[in-house]
């Protein structure tokens, strides 16, 4: 989802987070079935996954079948003084760091 998109959408909901120390566009949406980092989130940080492997297939709208083969289980998010841990699928994003599902 673009930034544009995610301004109009009404289960959507943006800001900014720490991860390791490094300011995060976060797009939050009660809709998504699974937490994506994008795959240049991961490069910049750093990042070694917990698991490689076949883990997830999503299809896309236009009817695509991706596969995510990494995850970052338990990886810790800040928001002010607040932090939490996220399970994060490796996934090409294009305007944000990371797509949070909200439980």
């Amino acid at each position: 989802m673009r930034k544009e998109e995610a301004e109009d959408a009404l289960n959507i909901v943006t800001g900014t987070f720490s991860m390791q120390a490094q300011l995060v566009d976060v797009l939050s949406d009660s809709d998504a079935t699974h937490s994506f980092i994008s795959v240049q989130l991961v490069e910049t940080l750093g990042l070694v996954p917990t698991r490689k492997s076949s883990l997830l297939y999503m299809i896309l709208s236009d009817g695509k079948t991706i596969r995510c083969q990494e995850l970052y289980e338990n990886f810790p998010i800040r928001r002010y003084e607040h932090e939490f841990l996220a399970n994060l699928y490796r996934f090409e994003l294009i305007d944000f760091g990371v797509i949070l599902r909200i439980d």
